[in-house]
């Protein structure tokens, strides 16, 4: 983890997804992991110190558009930033409807999620 003040929530139920984030952005911020959006929602609530949630859209069990909404009835300002393969038509307006603040499409780099980190940094 790296020793920063930074914490990242981050909602992804495929483990190499989640790994390689957590591999490129480890020395950047803390993260915390949910592999499905209702550990999403439990751990947002468990831990205030979050200070950005990238959200995964397609998980099991709560999909990353019914957790962002769940999430946005408890913090309205935390930055959401929806993590998808699946930028269809009325999809990128339902997951900004839901309370996205953007989109990362996968596949990704590592600069796009070292970015997100720069760009909302307090």
């Amino acid at each position: 983890m790296g020793e920063n003040n930074f914490t990242v929530l981050v909602a992804e139920d495929d483990e190499i997804n989640f790994y390689l984030i957590e591999m490129w952005m480890q020395d950047l911020c803390t993260i915390i992991h949910a592999a499905d959006g209702i550990k999403a929602v439990e751990k947002f609530k468990l831990h205030p110190e979050i200070d950005i949630i990238i959200m995964d859209i397609r998980m099991p069990y709560m999909n990353g558009i019914d957790a962002t909404k769940e999430i946005r009835q408890l913090n309205k300002s935390i930055p959401i930033i929806a993590y998808t393969a699946y930028v269809m038509n009325d999809e990128a307006d339902l997951m900004q409807d839901a309370g996205c603040n953007e989109i990362i499409t996968k596949p990704s780099k590592k600069e796009d999620f070292s970015e997100l980190v720069q760009k909302y940094k307090k």
